[in-house]
């Protein structure tokens, strides 16, 4: 009696921890993002833009597919600490001093457009520009690895919901 008792906690036990290991977040990839990453911005379908900072205090804005490949990248002149505005799966936008303040969009090809006439300017609300920061959707989630792979690095990372 005492043996089959033990043997059914024992299934139990097992069927829990194969549960858990089941809800358990994967990476799926990773890329890697100077020495501070600033912002994150999911673009809901498994994509996300993100900004980083290198030693030497330059932006650079990145924007990812699903798969961790680059669509878009770009050194922003600007001191926007969240230049990130908005991002989908088909564009980006993001604040930019060029040589005043402009919102610049980036088609899911790589072209870009300054959203501006001539001799105005454009710019997002100071929520939009610097509270802007959505690091899940449906199916996962961004993270930043602050174990540096070199000495002041950090990695961005996409986890799958499992």
């Amino acid at each position: 009696m005492n043996t089959r008792l033990h043997m059914l906690l024992a299934c139990a036990s097992c069927a829990a921890l194969c549960a858990m290991s089941a809800v358990c977040a994967t990476e799926q990839w990773s890329v890697p993002g100077g020495d501070t990453i600033m912002q994150i911005v999911a673009d809901g379908s498994g994509g996300c833009a993100f900004a980083y900072r290198d030693a030497s205090n330059n932006v650079t804005l990145v924007w990812l597919d699903k798969k961790g490949q680059t669509i878009f990248e770009s050194h922003p002149t600007n001191h926007y600490m969240w230049p990130v505005i908005v991002c989908t799966k088909k564009t980006l936008l993001f604040a930019d001093l060029r040589p005043g303040p402009v919102i610049v969009q980036a088609a899911n090809d790589g072209t870009e457009t300054v959203l501006a006439e001539p001799g105005a300017v454009i710019t997002s609300s100071a929520y939009g520009m610097y509270r802007q920061a959505v690091t899940a959707d449906a199916k996962g989630f961004f993270a930043v690895n602050v174990t540096p792979i070199s000495p002041g690095g950090q990695t961005l990372v996409r986890f799958k919901n499992r």
